[in-house]
């Protein structure tokens, strides 16, 4: 009998947003154990298939596919794409009180 996989934590909803690098993306397809991918060793594992967010009006053309695996490091929500992201730490840490 083959092991069971566990799937991700918060497992992706069909509709729901994501971002990842900056951009904002809606998951389209997400069927575990039914709608599958092969992994860089060659096993079938499940895939999320997700496109960009488009605005009002607009019609996304490009599908991606990616292992549940991989989509786990994409982040739950809208982000405003034009914003500046501060990664800099502070020059001196400041001291824990």
């Amino acid at each position: 009998m083959p092991e069971a996989e566990q799937l991700p934590v918060a497992t992706p909803t069909v509709g729901a947003n994501y971002n990842y690098g900056g951009d904002n993306y809606v998951v389209t397809r997400f069927e575990p154990n039914h709608f599958l991918v092969q992994d860089t060793e060659g096993d079938w594992v499940d895939a999320v298939e997700f496109t960009d967010v488009v605005g009002e009006g607009e019609t996304a053309t490009i599908k991606y596919v990616v292992t549940a695996e991989v989509f786990e490091h994409y982040h739950e929500g809208l982000i405003d794409e034009d914003a500046e992201i501060d990664n800099s730490l502070p020059e001196t840490p400041e001291p824990k009180e």
